[in-house]
């Protein structure tokens, strides 16, 4: 019985092992792509983002109106900034806010995924997911699984829901109601700037393909 409790353990002690590896930093990301007015912002200075600039978790990554921009991290993961958008993020617990405006972000599976700061003390977590976050001027949000793993919203009370790949999860600014409806990931991926208006392909695609597959068989 001690033998077998001891390897029980060193398989959890294995396990742990793994998914702390899994869940890299968000250490630094760099700028791969800008359009038009985009503005790096860190200790209170601000200058144009330009082209391989390097963002750390200190800086404020803003896009003006009709402009967007991409940032690569270390760990393969992508985030696009829509117009009049406010980004940043903290790098150890993986935690990425918007302030303002919108993002789609692609995560690797076993990378360990991504929190979003939601504001109102509403958070958002997805592992290996590709998402789409937005906020209104009155601070309302919208929080899109488009494929990969559920994402879960924490609400500013507590309660948790689930967003299943093919969902979106909405909220108003001050209320704690979460509502979740389908959407269509297709249209989404074929007609968003944030998917189309960029020189590259959007890493995801595949899976996004798959859930429109299983969403038109589910209608048929």
């Amino acid at each position: 019985m001690k033998q077998k409790t001891c390897i029980v353990f060193s398989l959890l002690l294995l396990c742990w092992g793994t998914l702390t590896w899994a869940a890299q930093e968000l250490k630094e990301a760099e700028i791969t792509e800008v359009k038009n007015q985009v503005v790096k912002g860190i200790d209170g200075t601000k200058r144009p983002a330009v082209l391989k600039d390097k963002i750390g978790e200190k800086s404020v990554v803003d896009t003006e109106a009709a402009s967007m921009a991409e940032l690569t991290f270390a760990d393969s993961s992508v985030t696009r900034l829509g117009p009049s958008s406010e980004f940043s993020f903290s790098s150890k617990e993986r935690m990425v806010k918007l302030d303002k405006g919108s993002f789609l972000m692609h995560t690797p599976p076993g990378n360990g995924g991504a929190n979003v700061d939601l504001g109102g003390g509403v958070t958002a977590s997805v592992t290996g997911t590709t998402i789409l976050v937005a906020k209104d001027a009155a601070g309302g949000a919208a929080f899109f699984v488009m494929e990969g793993s559920t994402g879960k919203i924490v609400n500013k009370d507590g309660k948790i829901t689930e967003i299943h790949p093919g969902e979106v999860g909405t909220m108003e600014a001050g209320s704690s109601e979460i509502k979740v409806s389908a959407v269509n990931v297709d249209f989404i991926r074929d007609h968003a700037p944030l998917f189309q208006e960029f020189s590259s392909v959007m890493p995801g695609t595949e899976g996004i393909q798959a859930v429109s597959d299983l969403q038109a068989s589910q209608i048929q």
